[in-house]
């Protein structure tokens, strides 16, 4: 059952060891629900670094019976530096077709106006399952795509991960160009394609910026619909519904 009520002691070390100051309510306990929360507002001068905290359920008489129990966990401090540079990923289009080669483009751009010229950029390509669905509403019900068993999946090619990877630097207009080929050997459905391009200044902040696109198997889609209502009995017409559709 939930320890409703149970008292609770709870201790916050900071980084250099040190326990931070804490103003705990007189009622402060197990909720209904099994869980509690408190505010603990971190002194000005707070050490940045990771911060430990232990909460303890149980008056402390209880302790030498050994009937206490113990929840840690732990933090991290950090001082906030606004970014002085933004990251913009592009892609030369929205959609593509299984073959194609997908262009990007990384540009990174400080915020007072100038390119950031020879910095570090590391950029990768990534690719996930997703499905398609008609803009038009006449082919709703039509299914599209592959039906396949559960113990099929370690037979076939992977349909998810990484598809090319890279590290370089940005020209002098800030710019990065890059291209990758979109031969994927088995597409059950269409696949989200990730860009993402993460950029270091010489503070060695990083930043990263993505942009995501939609690969087709195909230059079209078959859909298939059952048009019988209800159960079909041995012997009856099964009635099927086909469709060609371009993505489009």
């Amino acid at each position: 059952s939930t320890p409703t009520g149970k008292e609770l002691s709870l201790t916050i070390w900071d980084s250099r060891g040190e326990a931070v100051p804490l103003e705990i309510p007189d009622d402060f306990a197990i909720g209904p629900f099994g869980g509690f929360d408190v505010d603990v507002p971190l002194p000005a001068d707070a050490p940045l670094g990771n911060f430990q905290i232990n909460a303890r359920m149980g008056p402390s008489e209880e302790t030498a019976r050994g009937e206490q129990s113990y929840l840690y966990g732990s933090f991290r401090v950090a001082e906030y530096k606004a970014p002085t540079f933004q990251v913009k990923v592009t892609a030369d289009k929205e959609e593509y077709v299984r073959g194609d080669s997908l262009s990007f483009r990384v540009d990174g751009r400080y915020l007072f106006g100038a390119p950031m010229a020879a910095a570090d950029v590391r950029w990768w390509v990534t690719r996930s399952e997703t499905s398609f669905q008609p803009k038009n509403e006449d082919w709703e019900g039509y299914w599209f795509g592959e039906e396949w068993n559960w113990w099929e999946d370690q037979e076939r090619a992977p349909t998810s991960g990484m598809v090319a990877e890279g590290t370089e630097r940005l020209a002098g207009d800030g710019t990065l160009a890059g291209a990758t080929a979109l031969e994927f050997a088995d597409m059950r459905g269409p696949a989200s394609v990730t860009i993402e391009g993460q950029v270091t200044d010489l503070d060695r902040s990083s930043i990263a910026g993505q942009r995501s696109v939609v690969v087709h198997p195909g230059r079209f889609y078959v859909g298939a619909k059952k048009l019988n209502e209800g159960l079909v009995r041995a012997g009856e017409d099964f009635a099927v519904g086909v469709v060609a559709l371009t993505p489009e």
